[in-house]
C-alpha cells in the first residue's frame, strides 16, 4: 500500500542511468529466477515511465501548449531533460518491489 505520495524526484536521464539493463545471464536455476524476476519488475518500471511520458506529452499537444505539426517540431520543444520521475524509497517497507515509481511529471 501507497502511504504517501513521493519520497524524491529524479531527472529521467539519470533514473534511466540507474535502471539496470534487462538481462538474463547464464547461471544456477534460483539465480536464474530472480534475475528474471528483476528483468519483470524493471520492464514494469519501463513501462510506467514511458505510458507516463506519452500521456503527458499527448496532454501537451492536445491543449495547445506544444505547437507542433512534425516530428522535428515535437523534438524541438521536448526531450528527455522535460520529465522527472517520481520515486518512492519504499524503506518503512510500505512500497511494493517494482512499483517504486509513483509518476511522471514535465518541466
Amino acid at each position: 500500500s501507497l502511504t504517501r505520495l513521493c519520497d524524491g524526484l529524479i531527472p529521467l536521464p539519470r533514473w534511466i542511468e540507474s535502471e539496470p539493463a534487462v538481462t538474463i545471464p547464464n547461471c544456477t536455476a534460483n539465480q536464474r529466477r530472480h534475475d528474471e524476476e528483476q528483468t519483470k519488475l524493471s520492464l514494469l518500471r519501463r513501462a510506467t515511465i514511458a505510458l507516463g511520458v506519452i500521456e503527458l506529452v499527448r496532454y501537451a499537444v492536445e491543449h495547445n501548449r506544444w505547437i507542433v505539426s512534425s516530428q522535428d517540431d515535437l523534438e524541438s520543444v521536448c526531450s528527455v531533460d522535460n520529465f522527472v520521475i517520481h520515486i518512492l524509497d519504499g524503506r518503512d517497507g510500505d512500497v511494493d518491489q517494482g512499483w517504486e515509481v509513483a509518476g511522471v511529471e514535465m518541466k
